[in-house]
């Protein structure tokens, strides 16, 4: 979650902004351009975009490890949900 959206729907959002708004008021600013804005807003996207899918991915591998002895899990809990996801990946492959 990003504050109270879906990592996938802020990305979603972010792209439409970067497509269409004219960010006037970067003008103000002078230094910023709108293109570099908007590669800017698109990168972030890019970027939420994989985090979703990565925690998607966690996802299943935490409904792989119900089955596991309890150590096992709490010591899973303390791993970062990619490192979490390479290890189950490992052993599970």
């Amino acid at each position: 979650m990003y504050g109270n959206f879906p990592k996938a729907i802020m990305a979603e959002l972010l792209l439409y902004l970067a497509d269409r708004e004219t960010f006037d008021s970067l003008k103000d600013l002078g230094n910023v351009s709108t293109k570099h804005f908007r590669q800017a807003l698109a990168q972030l996207a890019s970027e939420l975009k994989d985090q979703s899918t990565a925690l998607g991915d966690v996802q299943e591998t935490e409904d792989l490890t119900q089955g596991l002895k309890k150590p096992f899990q709490e010591l899973l809990k303390q791993l970062q949900p990619n490192e979490r996801e390479r290890l189950l990946k490992g052993f599970l492959s």
